[in-house]
């Protein structure tokens, strides 16, 4: 219960400082995850292709590693060394944030809904969460903007204010959890 509360703190503290850096250079913030991810990509590609040469030939062609190998390798260069490609089809990789977001939404009222079961007193938090996180949703696939630089900043700000949701609820979730175990 402990590592997943300080889990739980870490994530949001972590989507805080993305929706921070967001605000400050979305497009600088997009190039380097876009280009991380990429160059992650291709290490384990390379580490692939290595073992499929390595291994027995009877292993390898049941394995399809160099095929696994070389498309990461692919994608990874394509991101690596293509990141303005992503940042011009936002607006489809922005519906599927929308669409991310709003699933968080429909998690979080089952959580919600959770706590009313349990008889949790601030079950109330996780319901504005869940408000928050679904209109968040709604809001950018109903008009997902046209200019980038526009919702890069409004995906950092819903990104900050659910991190400090989030962070309060997971305080607030824990001390009523530690509370219903005892009455158990």
């Amino acid at each position: 219960m402990k590592k997943s509360f300080w889990t739980s703190i870490l994530v949001a503290l972590i989507e805080a400082a993305i929706g921070v850096l967001l605000l400050i250079n979305p497009t600088g913030l997009a190039r380097f995850i876009i280009r991380a991810f990429g160059v992650l990509l291709i290490i384990p590609g390379i580490f692939g292709i290595i073992r499929y040469f390595s291994e027995k030939p009877e292993i390898s062609a049941i394995d399809g590693g160099l095929f696994i190998g070389v498309l990461e390798c692919l994608f990874g260069g394509f991101c690596a060394f293509n990141p303005q490609w992503f940042i011009d089809t936002f607006p489809v990789l922005t519906v599927l944030y929308g669409v991310g977001v709003l699933v968080m939404g429909v998690y979080k009222l089952q959580w919600c809904v959770d706590m009313i079961r349990f008889k949790a007193k601030y079950w109330y938090l996780v319901g504005i969460s869940a408000l928050l996180s679904a209109a968040f949703g709604i809001a950018i696939l109903v008009d997902p903007f046209t200019a980038t630089e526009a919702l890069w900043m409004f995906i950092a700000i819903t990104v900050i204010i659910d991190a400090v949701v989030d962070i309060i609820v997971a305080i607030i979730g824990r001390k009523t959890l530690y509370k219903y175990l005892e009455d158990i």
